[in-house]
């Protein structure tokens, strides 16, 4: 019997429920995407502001921040806007927020005549996600903390050299956020610290640089979450047992137009004076700005042993903080120009061997960083660091540990150098100090050895 030949009749199926399934993934994925991916709000202290103000942190991951208004509403009565903004960066995920009050304010002025108001924080949060733009809005109770974080228990021995370094040490309570010393010359240096159970201790190594620290003092700034803030004034004696030396420098016209060249990859035939600023002005307040960049943080370790060795066999020909007055050779009347020497020069023989002043890691090799030429730097620890330029070889990379038997590289004149020698620096948290105290031993041991193991040994765990 001969078989019939069964036909697919495409009449008979029903695609209607795959288009519902379709349909309702996408409307679930819709309503998570709106859902889910929303910005959240944060107060960096714990519900609680003060009458300094706050600070606050948007976590934008994967939306886009359009807008943004807090407001403060009392007893839900007077509502205070205290915070706009309609310009976020779209290519962070988290937003910064730091709001400061005047202190005559009508809302601070409200708040200080009633402490035990309450206080609602409302904000409205402007947002894109993949599909829509939408809004966020909140508000929870929050209240005012009016009290100051505490210093107390401040050691110090009381006075720094003259281009060298101090240290303090003291305690503080558990609330502080952010501490730092302010040496009154326009540099603030951080401290390590150790967290106990009910205050943390800090260690604070400081520089005036080259000159006492204004007042002959420092201050101690201290600030907790809430934006509450403490300031302590401390003397410190600057010994004067040094006088800078000053030079005239004599500027041949022809050999600093080939350095020029060298260091800016040009091609003019002579510099004029705008020429020779651009280099020994311009070019250097860059090439600082790049070394205070890369000598700020502060390692909470300290990797060198004693004091840090001079260049082997070599000559002193430039001292730290030389003043230095630039002339040209044909135009003797005429200052051109007045630099600092933030370091010691140092020779030897041509393409003497340059080995690390002391143990640490190297942080950055650069062949070409302008004036200072082929540099190494090294961190040793606790915010020291140490720069050596003008080099001609380099045999170490960035990330390598190294010790005083360590040759990292040969003297050179790579970059505004006229003659075979080592720059070297110090820097304490990106601010330059003497050198030459670093080579002295006891120096030292009652500088940083003895109020660093003193503070170190109190406690196992050393955080930054």
């Amino acid at each position: 019997m001969k078989r019939s030949k069964r036909v697919f009749d495409k009449s008979k199926v029903n695609i209607f429920p795959f288009f519902v399934l379709i349909a309702v993934i996408a409307i679930c994925y819709v309503g998570y995407i709106q859902f889910f991916n929303t910005p959240k709000f944060r107060l960096n202290s714990a519900d609680q502001i003060s009458t300094a103000g706050f600070s606050a942190q948007i976590n934008s991951e994967n939306v886009l921040i359009k807008s943004i208004e807090i407001f403060l509403i009392v007893e839900n009565d007077k509502t205070f806007m205290i915070y706009s903004k309609d310009e976020f960066d779209d290519s962070k995920s988290t937003h910064d927020i730091d709001v400061g009050f005047n202190e005559n304010s009508e809302f601070i002025k409200y708040i200080k005549k009633a402490k035990d108001t309450e206080l609602t924080l409302s904000y409205n949060i402007q947002y894109r996600n993949k599909f829509f733009n939408s809004e966020l809005n909140d508000s929870y109770l929050i209240s005012v903390d009016f009290k100051p974080p505490e210093i107390s228990n401040i050691e110090t021995d009381g006075y720094v050299y003259l281009g060298g370094i101090g240290y303090i040490k003291l305690k503080s309570s558990l609330d502080v956020s952010k501490l730092y010393l302010d040496n009154g010359n326009g540099d603030l240096f951080y401290p390590i610290s150790n967290k106990k159970n009910d205050f943390i201790e800090h260690l604070i190594f400081f520089t005036c640089s080259n000159k006492p620290c204004k007042d002959n003092g420092v201050k101690i700034y201290a600030e907790d979450f809430a934006k509450n803030s403490t300031v302590v004034f401390r003397k410190i004696r600057t010994i004067k047992n040094k006088k800078w030396p000053e030079y005239l420098i004599k500027i041949d016209r022809k050999s600093f137009t080939d350095k020029y060249n060298e260091i800016l990859n040009s091609n003019i035939e002579m510099i004029n004076k705008n020429d020779f600023l651009r280099i020994n002005k311009v070019e250097r307040a860059l090439n600082e700005s790049k070394i205070k960049k890369i000598t700020t943080n502060i390692n909470p370790k300290k990797y060198f042993i004693g004091s840090f060795n001079q260049l082997a066999n070599s000559k002193v020909f430039s001292k730290f903080s030389e003043k230095r007055r630039y002339y040209f050779s044909d135009s003797e009347d005429e200052i051109i120009d007045i630099q600092l020497h933030w370091g010691y020069d140092l020779s030897s023989i041509q393409n003497a061997e340059v080995f690390a002043a002391n143990s640490g890691i190297v942080v950055n090799v650069d062949n070409a960083l302008g004036i200072y030429g082929s540099v190494v730097i090294i961190d040793h620890g606790l915010g020291f660091y140490s720069l050596y330029s003008h080099l001609n070889n380099i045999y170490v990379k960035k990330g390598d540990i190294v010790d005083k038997s360590t040759l990292i590289g040969l003297t050179g004149t790579s970059g505004m150098a006229f003659g075979d020698h080592l720059h070297l620096g110090i820097y304490l948290q990106g601010v330059p100090i003497d050198p030459v105290e670093f080579w002295d031993s006891k120096y030292m041991n009652l500088k940083i050895d003895e109020p660093y193991e003193a503070f170190s040994s109190k406690s196992s765990e050393v955080n930054n």
